[in-house]
């Protein structure tokens, strides 16, 4: 750029105003030049980068997906880069410097086929390798037998199944020895079961309701009768809401045969539990099927427990130390018949009903020493439990089923009945001793709490499913009536004699009508 001078004789303000003129004009002129030559040199570096592209086939099949593709470079093999095939065997390599480079296509089980001689340059910045065809390599080996086996715990959409067909430590115990390990259940050394930290779930048997609930249900059901165990954390609306946490559905082993079948079993501890069962069916025709079992446990086990307590306060640290001595006992029998009659090849009825008794007992001793720092007199206490609970029950549950279409589409209608007669004992008795745990005074203080109940139960339900091409419909109804009563009172013993506290006397009856219906 120019900047011609006047050669008239302007003011000095002029002169000054071009120059600055000039100035501007040549810093814009240059910024331009410098940034176009940077543009071009961009344009330049962007100009020596290439593309590579290609799809990856299996021989004689469809494309391959996750087949390693990478580039190396032609002078020292060196990799260059590298990538995976998608769902459509595509795959394509960027901003690949101009030189020469050749490419390798790997997968597990299938020759590595490799393409020499790739160049890219101006003229070619773009190679498209087209169809790249992996032969399967094979190799004759002599014949080998392979084996496979069921996860114990297989995951649903909306539940847990454990399979015991390979559980064999927990054959000779009961359903709660098969949930020791398995997620979101705990079980404590008594053997309560808690689904989801919590004791509230719904126990049933092949579909069907119990008369005893959570825990009581699982510790009389032999391992050894158990098909599998479904946990379902996300019941449908087709299940009872009692439950809050869950239902834990138990899964029976089918015994029909030709004949004559059954198992008989029987399993044994030092600690002197017993245990054992006999399970028979009987097919007299291709349609009628009787089969009867009969179950006997009696579990124990003894507990020892150490608790110690500091408490501190401003000039005094006072202690509690305790050790807990229990011996438990849990004893359960049942005796359970059933018939089921094919109507015609779709449809079925059967007939089910049982008596049992569920007791639990324990017996222990605790010996509490009290005292303080500063040192005073140890206050030295022992305390006996005696705990009883019986729980006698009988059931009867009568079911029909009908099959459509297919096997999915059916309905199920059942009619349920039982009755339940329990009472449990709690007795308690605190003496002061010396600290050999001899007592030391006259005076004893005992007391006992009774309870005892009766609940009768009856339900009726029928459920529909079938199958439709967007999913699944299920509809149904139940109806169910409940009548409980329910006894409690405390007692003290003074004189050898046993005398009822008439504040601590609770008589309550209790009956509950529910009609529901359902659609999912």
């Amino acid at each position: 750029m120019w900047c011609q001078k006047d050669h008239q004789q302007p003011s000095k303000h002029i002169h000054m105003r071009k120059d600055i003129t000039c100035i501007f004009a040549g810093i814009i002129l240059s910024l331009s030049v410098h940034g176009q030559n940077g543009l071009n040199k961009g344009n330049a570096q962007q100009s020596k980068k290439g593309i590579i592209t290609g799809r990856v086939f299996v021989q004689g099949d469809g494309p391959m997906e996750y087949a390693n593709v990478a580039l190396y470079e032609g002078r020292d093999s060196s990799l260059v880069t590298g990538t995976v095939t998608n769902a459509g065997g595509k795959f394509e390599l960027r901003k690949i410097p101009f030189g020469r480079y050749y490419l390798e296509v790997d997968f597990i089980g299938f020759k590595k086929k490799s393409i020499p001689g790739i160049a890219i340059n101006r003229k070619t910045p773009r190679r498209a390798l087209g169809r790249l065809f992996l032969q399967e390599t094979s190799q004759n080996i002599e014949g080998v037998e392979v084996t496979a086996s069921r996860p114990q715990v297989r995951y649903q959409v909306d539940k847990k199944v454990i399979q015991l067909d390979k559980d064999y430590l927990a054959q000779g115990g009961s359903a709660v020895r098969v949930l020791e390990n398995v997620p979101s259940i705990q079980v404590d050394i008594e053997g309560n079961v808690e689904l989801r930290g919590s004791s509230n779930f719904r126990v049933l048997v092949d579909g069907k309701p119990t008369v005893l609930d959570g825990s009581e249900a699982l510790q009389q059901i032999p391992a050894g009768m158990i098909e599998n165990i479904e946990i379902i954390t996300n019941p449908s609306a087709k299940y009872d809401p009692e439950g809050t946490t869950g239902i834990i559905n138990v899964i029976m082993k089918e015994g029909r045969g030709s004949g004559l079948n059954g198992m008989v079993r029987a399993s044994g501890s030092t600690s002197g539990s017993l245990e054992g069962g006999v399970n028979l069916n009987y097919a007299l025709t291709d349609r009628l099927n009787l089969s009867t079992s009969i179950q006997y446990r009696d579990f124990q086990f003894d507990m020892t427990g150490l608790d110690e307590r500091e408490n501190f306060d401003t000039d005094t640290t006072s202690y509690i130390d305790q050790n807990m001595e229990n011996t438990m006992n849990r004893k359960t029998y049942s005796f359970e018949a059933g018939l089921d009659y094919s109507i015609t090849k779709s449809s079925s009825i059967s007939l089910s009903g049982g008596v049992g008794s569920f007791g639990f007992g324990r017996e222990g001793t605790i010996r509490t020493d009290i005292y303080t720092s500063p040192v005073s007199d140890n206050t030295y206490e022992r305390t006996r439990s005696l705990f009883d609970l019986d729980n006698d029950y009988y059931e009867m549950n009568l079911n029909y089923q009908k099959h459509f279409d297919s096997t999915q589409h059916k309905v199920n209608a059942s009619l349920y009945y039982s009755g339940s007669e329990n009472k449990d004992i709690n007795t308690s008795e605190i003496a002061q001793t010396d600290e050999d745990w001899e007592q030391v005074r006259a005076g004893v203080s005992q007391f006992k709490t009774n309870e005892s109940g009766n609940e009768h139960q009856l339900r009726a339900k029928i459920d529909y499913t079938r199958p439709t091409p967007i999913g699944k419909l299920e509809a149904g109804y139940q109806g169910r009536y409940r009548i409980q009563n329910y006894h409690y009172k405390l007692q003290n013993q003074q004189d050898d004699q046993w005398i009822s506290d008439e504040d601590y006397i609770t008589d309550a009856d209790f009956s509950r009508l529910i009609q529901a219906l359902y659609a999912t």
